[in-house]
């Protein structure tokens, strides 16, 4: 699967539950690595519990043509195998 998105539509941002075997720190990295920067579930987790395997994508600010098209990067790394994306 691709995931859940969970959002509201007045939102600037939704949360994005990531597909197995996608962890969120992994997903952060290979975003980055193609000019994307989403955040971690765990920069807003509190308490000792365990982090979400989720990202929060920040909608407010690219053009609409810009967030398309990151959207569609982003799907496309999600659709593939951490095991995918290179290593720094």
């Amino acid at each position: 699967g691709s995931g859940t998105v969970h959002a509201d539509p007045r939102s600037y941002f939704c949360w994005w539950e990531l597909p197995a075997p996608w962890r969120a720190e992994t997903f952060v990295a290979a975003a980055a690595r193609r000019g994307i920067a989403v955040t971690p579930g765990a920069a807003f987790a509190a308490g000792a519990g365990a982090a979400p395997r989720a990202v929060r994508l920040m909608l407010a600010s690219p053009p609409p043509e810009g967030l398309a098209r990151a959207l569609g990067v982003l799907a496309d790394i999600a659709a593939g195998s951490p095991d995918d994306s290179p290593v720094d």
